[in-house]
């Protein structure tokens, strides 16, 4: 059976595999949150690895705690102290890999026999280096696929709570239309407060809510040893409502990033250090941006009172969805409401 790591909401587990361990010390985490069918799918995979692997213990933390991030943060230390060592297991679905790679090839196909587009495609495809080639078919379905799997789902979850949170609080998304009605263009340069607005919200709600880091060489962080090669794993999401980092660190406050940026390591929605995330400017960029035209058109409300629970998975979904009531802005008559 082909195997692949996954860490994840769903199946969420340490990972810190030191070149010296040795085989007997091994174990391997699972956490879930899945039914017991699927469950016992992951048990089975991971017991037929640990068969072909002498020496191997598997270790599974599942149930009600697993819900929720500090539920599974919980696990995680937990498995720490039973000494987990291994890697989260899953079977490969491969039919998810081949349909994408058959609607990136058809993307591109149709765009090398159509017009060109001003568009992040035709830029890959006109590209050139020094000795003015261009990028190999494997080279575009790997831009892309990232493009796709690493830029959208992120974005969409920033904005899904970026809403969720302005239901919550027409006062501001009123002043975000405010200010993009009154820019002359709509670019984050010109929305200040739009842009604070959705990096706070990339505060509560960080959608990369989990992040790992590799130690390149032995250490010790807050008195504790971290041997080479070791997976260090990274909360923005607690660090980012940490009491002694933020004032008043649940409330939904933009205007805490319109002074001065927080500091480096306080604030860490795309992580930090050499590995920060390559798309950083892009999201902000595109989220301003969404948020201040959708705003500056329409009043989202909620339809239940409070924000919805959290699903930890690879990103941070809302639990059950988001229902908000969908109106137009600046229509005296508007009293049909469209559902979003």
């Amino acid at each position: 059976m082909r195997l692949r790591t996954m860490i994840a909401g769903a199946v969420l587990a340490l990972a810190s595999a030191s070149p010296g361990l040795a085989a007997d010390a091994v174990k391997i985490g699972f956490i879930t949150k899945f039914p017991v069918p699927f469950f016992a799918t992951m048990e089975n995979a991971a017991k037929e690895y640990a068969a072909a692997n002498a020496g191997v213990e598997i270790v599974f933390g599942q149930g009600a705690s697993a819900t929720d991030i500090e539920g599974q943060i919980g696990l995680i230390e937990s498995m720490v102290t039973q000494g987990v060592q291994g890697i989260a297991l899953t079977p490969v679905d491969p039919t998810v890999s081949t349909a994408l790679d058959k609607a990136v090839a058809a993307l591109v196909t149709a765009r090398r026999t159509g017009p060109a587009q001003p568009d992040l495609l035709q830029m890959l495809l006109d590209a050139r280096d020094e000795a003015g080639a261009t990028l190999t078919d494997r080279q575009l379905r790997d831009e892309l696929v990232t493009l796709l799997v690493a830029g959208h789902e992120t974005v969409a979850s920033a904005l899904t709570w970026a809403w969720a949170l302005l239901a919550q609080h027409p006062a501001t998304a009123d002043r975000i239309a405010q200010e993009a009605g009154d820019a002359a263009r709509l670019d984050p340069g010109s929305l200040p407060f739009t842009q604070a607005a959705f990096d706070e919200a990339l505060r509560l709600y960080p959608p990369a809510w989990l992040i790992t880091r590799r130690a390149a060489e032995a250490d010790e962080v807050a008195g504790t040893p971290v041997s080479a090669g070791s997976l260090i794993l990274i909360s923005p999401y607690i660090v980012q409502r940490r009491a002694e980092l933020w004032a008043e660190p649940d409330v939904f406050r933009p205007e805490r990033f319109l002074g001065q940026p927080p500091p480096r390591f306080n604030y860490l929605p795309f992580g930090a250090g050499p590995r920060l995330c390559i798309g950083q400017s892009f999201a902000r960029w595109e989220g301003t941006i969404l948020l201040a035209a959708l705003a500056n058109r329409f009043r989202l409300e909620a339809q239940r009172p409070g924000l919805p629970g959290i699903e930890p998975l690879v990103t941070l979904r809302p639990h059950g969805g988001l229902s908000l009531t969908l109106k137009p802005r600046r229509t005296p008559d508007a009293t049909t409401a469209q559902r979003t």
